[in-house]
Parts: structure tokens; sequence; C-alpha cells
């Protein structure tokens, strides 16, 4: 068995926890049941299931790095023969081993009280509001069939969420290597903040609010006539939303295997993020844009704006110091790629992935206009642009910001460069847009038109981040090109 995984069972399996746990559960349950109902019991127990995985289970998740580092024992185990698929794993499955034994028991009662609602006659024409369903018994049997797997979608919706606040505590970590108090409830926000993206992974597709994880839980209702455009095919919404969670969770348990090895200074290649970017970008390109001329998170340019995204996560997920940009100088001097390719942050990576993906928008985007998620101005007119001109103030915006973050973590105080950093990003992005307008920026560039637009924020945008880089120089001259007294 995997020393990890049986040494988190040992601290967090005790015998009265074992015992006592579903005596405490099933008064709790009975007392509802009695005073309130079938349907509270199967209602609190999916509420306690997702309170358990979730806000607790995510905590434990992203402790089980913290602990390490606060207890002085990461550095002793970092030395052990155990490798990093083992160590994640066995971290992930036995830290939250406790939650999974209380949520798991939950998980049995909500599916074993769980009663088929009665059947509402009604016309075509009848419009139900819940909790009524206008549908039959045996239609709502039927469809409950296709339940049959909510219970295992449950569990991967929560081990996403686990093993993404898993991944941001061993991002944490490798920016801060010797840190004694990891942001642990960061990383429990944002495995929480995951359960809400995977709720929404429809709405593009299926231009409403409701995604099939809400359908998973509210019943089988209208569920068996949604469909899904994916590449042309009409696929069940059900079916394909279960076919994301599965994807979704082998990405979150994948980008933790990778910070793992990173943590345990394996010698790795960038490759990593961009195969996600690759896989995400792909997945997303297959569902119809709706409402605008282009929503960047679908059709063609999904791939280009997944590879934004991913250079942020790049940036604020990897190490960036002196020393080793300096390596990497050097063997880019030295003609030596291999090494390069394994010093270069990730974030640097994904945006050349980002420059490749770009072209390939830029070449079938057409001329229909786009939606560009930076502008100049707050006024939505101005960011309708041209694809090749929206990807080229994209990009450039997005060198702007990589500039940003470097500055700040070779020229200030390393321990604050992040949240500095964003601070300067949301200035950046938020603040400067209002200004603008207030100086009438946005009407003029209503007046010039959409290609006079497009071409004024490549313009601004390359200004800003011609100043950035050029500001990026005295620092990067005194620690990086040279050895910094700092040092």
């Amino acid at each position: 068995m995997n020393p990890e995984f049986r040494r988190n069972l040992w601290l967090q399996l005790s015998w009265p926890r074992l015992l006592l746990t579903p005596v405490l559960l099933g008064v709790i349950f009975a007392v509802i049941g009695s005073a309130l109902g079938r349907a509270s019991v199967t209602n609190t127990a999916a509420g306690l299931f997702w309170a358990v995985t979730l806000l607790w289970g995510c905590r434990q998740a992203a402790d089980s790095i913290g602990e390490e580092v606060a207890g002085g024992t990461w550095h002793g185990q970092r030395m052990s023969s155990l490798g990093a698929w083992p160590m994640t794993w066995g971290k992930l499955a036995g830290a939250t081993a406790f939650s999974w034994y209380i949520a798991l028991i939950c998980l049995a009662v909500h599916q074993g009280s769980w009663e088929i609602a009665p059947a509402i006659p009604c016309s075509d024409r009848t419009v139900c509001p819940p909790p009524q369903i206008c549908i039959t018994p045996q239609e709502c049997r039927a469809g409950y069939e296709r339940f049959l797997s909510v219970p295992l979608w449950m569990v991967a919706v929560a081990l996403t969420c686990q093993a993404m606040a898993l991944a941001v505590a061993l991002a944490a970590l490798r920016r801060r290597p010797l840190s004694l108090r990891l942001p642990v409830t960061m990383a429990q926000g944002l495995g929480v903040l995951t359960l809400l993206l995977l709720t929404s992974l429809y709405d593009a597709a299926l231009g409403r609010a409701e995604s099939p994880l809400m359908l998973a839980v509210a019943g089988a209702r209208k569920v068996q006539h949604q469909t899904v455009s994916w590449y042309g095919l009409d696929l069940d919404a059900l079916t394909l939303g279960k076919a994301l969670v599965v994807l979704a969770l082998g990405l979150a348990i994948f980008v933790a295997y990778r910070l793992m090895q990173a943590a345990l200074q394996y010698r790795t290649m960038p490759w990593g993020i961009v195969a996600g970017t690759v896989l995400v970008g792909a997945v997303l390109a297959g569902f119809t844009p709706h409402e605008r001329a282009f929503a960047f998170w679908t059709g063609a340019a999904a791939p280009f704006f997944v590879a934004c995204v991913a250079v942020y996560l790049g940036i604020f997920s990897d190490r960036i110091d002196p020393p080793r940009l300096r390596r990497l100088l050097q063997s880019l001097g030295q003609g030596r790629m291999t090494a390069a390719a394994r010093l270069a942050p990730g974030g640097i990576a994904a945006f050349a992935f980002a420059c490749l993906a770009g072209l390939g928008f830029t070449a079938a985007g057409g001329t229909a206009p786009v939606y560009l998620p930076f502008g100049v101005t707050m006024l939505p007119p101005p960011r309708l642009q041209p694809p090749g001109i929206a990807v080229a103030a994209m990009l450039l915006f997005v060198l702007r910001d990589i500039a940003v973050v470097f500055w700040f973590h070779l020229a200030g105080n390393a321990r604050r460069a992040d949240l500095a950093a964003l601070v300067m990003l949301a200035v950046l992005h938020l603040l400067q847009p209002f200004v603008l307008d207030a100086l009438g920026a946005g009407i003029a560039l209503m007046k010039l038109g959409t290609v006079g637009a497009g071409l004024a924020t490549v313009v601004f945008a390359g200004a800003e981040a011609a100043v950035a880089w050029a500001l990026l120089a005295w620092p990067w001259r005194h620690t990086v090109a040279t050895p910094s007294s700092r040092m």
C-alpha cells in the first residue's frame, strides 16, 4: 500500500470516529425525517454531502501540504523514495479520507430516500413551475435510470474540486518554497469555485443558466428533451455533461501531479500546460457560438482564448526568480534548448502557443467582428474588432501583463509580488478603462468605427506593452543579466 496513503488513513480514521459518525448522522436524519418528512432527508443528505466534500474536503486536501510545511516535515518527505504520483494520490485520497467517510454515508441516504414525484396531469401548453413535474411516474422512472450514475458523478465533481485545492496549495508552495504558512483558505475557496465553474459548463452551448449538474440535482425533469450541438453532432446533454466532468477530474489530477513533480524538484518540460490548453481548447471549439457574432470561449477562438488564460495560470503558479532566469539565459546563449525549455516558466510556453493559436484563429475567423475581452474602454462598441486586430491587441495586453508580473518579482518584495501584481492588473483592466472613458476615449473610438477603433486599440496595447517591458529592463539588467549583491 502507498505509504503516504496509509499514513493519512491512520491519522484520519480512528475507531471512535468510525463508530460514532454513523450513529450521529443516523440521529440527525431520523429527527429531520420525523419532523419534516422524507423529502427533507433527501435534501439534507445532499447538502451535507456538498458541505463535507467541498468546504471541509477541499481544506483537508490543501492542508495536507500546509501542515507538512508548517510542521517542518515536508523536506523529509521530499527526500523520501516516494515518487510524485504516489505522493499526489496518497495525499489527495488519504488526507480527505474521513470527510469522504461522512460524505459517502450522506450519499447513500440521499439515494435511498429519493422518491419519484407524483404525476401531475397537464397539457402540452401548460407550464408547471417547480417543484411540479409534468411527466408520468413511468417517464420519471425512465429518466432517473439515466441518473443511476449520479452518485459517481457527484463524487467526480467533489474530487475535481479537492484536486484543484491541492493543486493551488502546491502552486503556492512552488512560489514560496521556504514559507511556513500556505494560503490554505485561498486554496479551499478556489476549490469551491471549481464547482461553480463545473455547473456552468453548458451555459454557452445551451444558451441558458440551467446546467446539467443542476438538472442532475433537480431530478429527471426535462432532461429527456435536451441535446447539445458539438462539432455538428446532436449529443445528449446529460451524457456530454458526464464526459466533461470526467475530463475536468482528469485535468485537475494531472495539474496536481505536475505541480507535485515541480515541488519534488523533478526535471520536467513545459509540455503539460500546452497539452492541457490544446485539450480544453479542442473541447470548447466544438460548441456553436451564441448571441454575439463570435464568443471567445466557443468556436475557433476557443484554443486562443484558453491559451491566454493559461498564460496567467502559468505566470502565477511558476517560480520567477533571478537565478532561474539567469540559467535560462545561459542555456539559450549556449544553444542548449532542452535545458532552456526545462527552465522556462510555464506562462512563457503558454504565450508561445497563444501566438500560434491566434494565427490559426485569424486564418479561420474570416471578417466577422469578435468580442474582445481586453479593451481600452468599458464601452462595448469599441470592443468589436476584426479577428486579426483583436488577436494582436489581446496578445499585446497579455504581453504587458507578463512584464508587470515579472517587474514586481524582480524589482520589489518577492513575498508580496503576487498580491502587488494582482492589484496592478486589476487597476489596468478595471480602473483604467473607466478613467479613459471619463477622458472621452470611448466616444473617440466609437467615432473611428470598427476598424479604426481596432487599430487604435492595437496601438494603445502596443504602447503599454513597450512601456512595461522598458520598465522591466532595469531590474532585469541588475538582477538577472548580472548577479545582484542582494542575491
